[in-house]
């Protein structure tokens, strides 16, 4: 029985309003703007952020809503200031949803109250993942040439550059020369330009 609207940061190109895929979208010029929109909008019963390091999404319950964050990260912080900021902020919110077992224990030994977390784990479409691979075990070992006694390291992710796949990469180099017969195997979308 809720309208909903997304509400976020504009960027070059984009249009300050439009309706996208049934849902209104709302674009702000900075985040002061939007906070303010929300503070001052009465119509606004109850904020759902997304995104922890998203400074908006952060700071929304500084509007003096009900406020949700789906932070979408158990990483806190890049430094002890950010980790700092992020958790003061995070204790205001009315709740604060965690997708996996591990992220609501992090969030807990930091400081969040119990009854402030809620573990709402992603939807996985048993479908997709239970259709036969393409691929076997010895056709995809035999395409990137691993060996039965290969020690095997991979990662899979959307590659973003604040996710450090260049510092992974130079570990994975030390790693090899003190471990023989290594391979490294990074599976993901290159989302570089994104930062």
């Amino acid at each position: 029985g809720f309208d909903s609207e997304m509400w976020t940061l504009i960027k070059p190109g984009e249009k300050k309003s439009e309706i996208k895929g049934g849902l209104q979208v709302r674009r702000f010029s900075n985040t002061f703007s939007l906070l303010m929109n929300l503070f001052f909008d009465k119509n606004i019963k109850l904020i759902h952020a997304h995104l922890r390091p998203f400074i908006p999404s952060l700071l929304s319950p500084l509007s003096f809503k009900k406020c949700v964050l789906t932070p979408h990260t158990y990483e806190l912080g890049s430094n002890k200031f950010v980790k700092m900021v992020s958790l003061f902020f995070m204790k205001k919110f009315d709740r604060v949803i965690a997708l996996t077992p591990y992220e609501k224990k992090i969030y807990l030994r930091n400081g969040l109250k119990k009854e402030k977390v809620v573990l709402f784990p992603h939807a996985i479409d048993c479908d997709f993942f239970s259709r036969k691979p393409k691929m076997n075990s010895f056709s995809i070992r035999k395409k990137y040439g691993i060996r039965k006694n290969d020690f095997l390291i991979t990662s899979v992710s959307n590659f973003r550059r604040f996710k450090n796949l260049d510092s992974m990469l130079a570990a994975f180099g030390v790693f090899s020369k003190k471990v023989k017969n290594t391979k490294f195997i990074v599976v993901g979308i290159n989302q570089y330009k994104n930062s």
